[in-house]
């Protein structure tokens, strides 16, 4: 897990695969009521590998390096108000 000021980045595994799931926390001062609707990265190749690096915790930005037989070790930042990956 990652914890940001406004989200919480959570690394898990589906079917053997990374999934990189990304929570929406609440204002600060309001209380946590669930977890819910966590949104997934998503990635392209039907085999992968990911893993998250470090970011800065006021960031909204992910970073993150992944790999794949097509896709040659990379590093991405993803926007997580945006979901826009770079």
């Amino acid at each position: 897990m990652q914890l940001f000021s406004d989200h919480l980045v959570v690394n898990e595994r589906e079917e053997g695969l990374p999934k990189v799931t990304i929570y929406h926390l609440p204002d600060v001062g309001q209380p946590l009521k669930s977890l819910d609707g966590g949104q997934a990265v998503n990635f392209s190749d039907p085999s992968y590998s990911v893993d998250l690096l470090g970011s800065e915790f006021s960031s909204r930005i992910l970073r993150f390096s992944y790999s794949s037989m097509k896709t040659p070790p990379s590093v991405y930042d993803y926007d997580m108000k945006t979901g826009i990956s770079v």
